[in-house]
């Protein structure tokens, strides 16, 4: 009896974290869209103001930003410096590919960091900076939606979890 109870327990407590790190998944998609919106309003200073060359913007903006957000800066910095020759916007692309999988981002917001890559050191400072602005833009309406989205989905997916987790207890035993 004890032991079936000791079960119990853990395929509850089992769905219960798996619920938490959905809901989890949910809340750090919120975070690294603020995180990386503020990434680029300091790109946009680097570039436009300053004058900084990209790689050594790339640098500056990778210093406070978050590990995640940090290593798409920093990646597409070592590929700019490396003597392999790529352009700003393959070194963009290439960076995504390795760190996509290692953020909450979904498809869609890939994709809008992807447009920016065609745009990065191949024209002038002010088309940079319009198209950094537009990407802004368009990462604040989808961090809008995904506040509603962790919202919602966080606290549905703890409950549907807990009680996914009672009706297999139940099933089980």
């Amino acid at each position: 009896m004890v032991v079936k109870l000791f079960g119990a327990m853990l395929v509850v407590l089992a769905s219960w974290l798996a619920g938490n790190a959905i809901a989890g998944n949910l809340q750090r998609r919120v975070q690294e869209l603020r995180s990386i919106r503020r990434c680029f309003a300091l790109l946009e200073t680097e570039i436009s103001y300053a004058a900084t060359p990209l790689p050594e913007a790339f640098l500056r903006v990778a210093r406070g930003s978050p590990p995640q957000i940090s290593a798409i800066f920093t990646g597409a910095r070592e590929l700019l410096v490396s003597s392999q020759g790529y352009t700003a916007g393959e070194a963009w692309e290439l960076t995504l590919d390795k760190t996509y999988e290692f953020t909450a981002m979904d498809l869609g917001d890939r994709e809008i960091l992807e447009s920016l890559g065609q745009f990065l050191g191949a024209s002038d400072r002010d088309d940079q900076v319009r198209h950094i602005r537009l990407v802004c833009e368009q990462l604040r309406d989808r961090e809008a939606r995904a506040v509603e989205e962790a919202e919602k989905g966080a606290r549905m997916w703890r409950f549907l979890a807990i009680g996914a987790g009672l009706i297999l207890v139940l099933l089980l035993y």
